[in-house]
C-alpha cells in the first residue's frame, strides 16, 4: 500500500514537471530565442561568409544555457511539489488517525460496527 501511494505521488510530480518543462521550452522557442538570434544576426560584425555558422553556434549556445536554467527551475518546482504533497499526505494521515481514535473511543463505549447493519 505504501509503495502504491509513493508511486501515485511520484507520477503526479512527474506529470506536473513534464507540463511545466513543456511550457518553459515552448515559451522560449516561440518568443525569446527568435528575438535573441535575430538581434545577434542584426548586429553581427564578422566575416559575412561565416555569418550562418556563427548564428547557428550562437543559437546552440543560447539553447544550452537555457537548458541549464530549465533544469534549475525544474529542481525548484520538484522541491515545492514534494513539500506540497508531503503536507497533503500528512493531513490525510492526521485525518485517518482522528477517525481511528474516534472509532476506538466508540468501541470503548460499547459501540459495535456490526450492529449498524441491523438498523
Amino acid at each position: 500500500m505504501e509503495f502504491e501511494i509513493a508511486k501515485e505521488y511520484d507520477r503526479k510530480i512527474n506529470d506536473e514537471l513534464k507540463k511545466y518543462e513543456t511550457l518553459l521550452w515552448q515559451t522560449y522557442y516561440s518568443t525569446l530565442l527568435p528575438d535573441l538570434v535575430q538581434m545577434y544576426a542584426d548586429n553581427y560584425n564578422g566575416d559575412p561568409a561565416d555569418k550562418t555558422q556563427a548564428i547557428n553556434d550562437y543559437r546552440a549556445h543560447l539553447i544550452a544555457r537555457h537548458m541549464y536554467r530549465v533544469q534549475k527551475m525544474l529542481n525548484k518546482k520538484r522541491d515545492k511539489l514534494i513539500s506540497k504533497y508531503m503536507d497533503e499526505l500528512a493531513e490525510q494521515l492526521e485525518a485517518a488517525k482522528r477517525v481511528a481514535d474516534l472509532i476506538d473511543d466508540l468501541e470503548e463505549d460499547g459501540w459495535n460496527p456490526a450492529d449498524e447493519d441491523k438498523y
